[in-house]
């Protein structure tokens, strides 16, 4: 939303790592709860310990408490034209049918009506160790409410954020979106589009693309290709070379300034990383040395680069 030529930029690629997996196997279990199986086999489904203990002592009763009706993973699409809003099914996976230009596709964690309000809820589970935008400015969270707003045609949606920490507590963030907050919310998503296809134009055209840079850039899919970032990574490889062989003669405050750089630096080096070890987990990638990237068995991993073997000599037979 802050920078729609990121979209053209490179394509999303999906998060790996373990944040991301912790966050995907604790997502399921709650999923799979809330769609009827037995919490204990839900709980033996878990891969990981830690993550059982978490999942352990979610209370349920807290998280759905006062929602009647309850659905989880419910996939919504909006014609941002039309505002023609379809229901594309449930547990979809983020597979999604293909998408005609206008339409924009989101899945929710779980929704459902209030019990006594009959205020239509909709909840998207954080399971990371940061805070996330806030709930009355998250366009994830304006998506969802726009969909149910469009689709049952109210004036009113709750939107919360379920901030759900390691030892299973959870924290609401929660905000009532008005008709008037969700409505300016479809109209920045139809200007989103108009500035994607602007960005479309000019990279066919000129190879060149005008990006926003801010403090969304830190988890944006697009970084590795994004040409701020792109040339901050040619400009800073020099300087901390330099940096590295002067260390000793160094001021503490120039050694801050070499520390601020290298820390993001650092960022950028290790999303270019997960970026290339996504793409050789699909196809083996030839590295300069006689190196290859692949998938191993064990993780993705710089290997040698296989040689032909050589054909052994038989004595002839008599």
């Amino acid at each position: 939303m802050k920078c729609p030529p990121s979209a053209v930029l490179f394509p999303t690629v999906r998060e790996s790592g373990g944040y991301a997996e912790r966050g995907t196997e604790i997502h399921t279990f709650c999923r799979s709860v809330i769609a009827g199986t037995p919490r204990g086999i839900a709980l033996a489904a878990l891969t990981t310990d830690q993550w059982r203990e978490t999942c352990e002592q979610i209370d349920f009763g807290t998280l759905c408490g006062g929602i009647l009706n309850v659905r989880a993973e419910v996939a919504y699409r909006i014609d941002t034209e039309t505002d023609v809003v379809t229901e594309l099914g449930v547990n979809l996976g983020r597979s999604y049918p293909r998408r005609g230009a206008n339409d924009v596709d989101g899945t929710n964690d779980l929704e459902g009506t209030k019990a006594i309000s009959g205020l239509w809820s909709v909840t998207d589970i954080k399971t990371g160790f940061l805070p996330v935008t806030s709930c009355r400015d998250n366009p994830q969270m304006k998506f969802h409410a726009l969909a149910l707003m469009l689709k049952h045609d109210v004036f009113q949606v709750e939107a919360r954020l379920a901030y759900i920490a390691v030892d299973g507590q959870i924290a609401f963030d929660t905000h009532v979106f008005s008709r008037l907050e969700l409505d300016h919310f479809g109209d920045e998503l139809r200007s989103r589009r108009a500035r994607i296809d602007r960005a479309n134009d000019s990279l066919r055209t000129t190879g060149r693309v005008d990006v926003s840079a801010g403090s969304w850039c830190s988890y944006c899919p697009a970084k590795i290709a994004c040409p701020k970032f792109t040339a901050l990574a040619r400009a800073m490889l020099p300087d901390l070379q330099d940096v590295h062989a002067k260390w000793g003669v160094l001021t503490m405050a120039e050694k801050a300034q070499a520390f601020e750089m290298a820390y993001e630096a650092r960022d950028l080096a290790d999303r270019i990383v997960e970026s290339m070890k996504g793409l050789a987990r699909e196809q083996p990638i030839e590295l300069p040395g006689g190196k290859v990237l692949r998938e191993t068995g064990t993780g993705v991993r710089i290997v040698n680069t296989d040689k032909p073997g050589r054909r052994r000599r038989s004595a002839p037979r008599s």
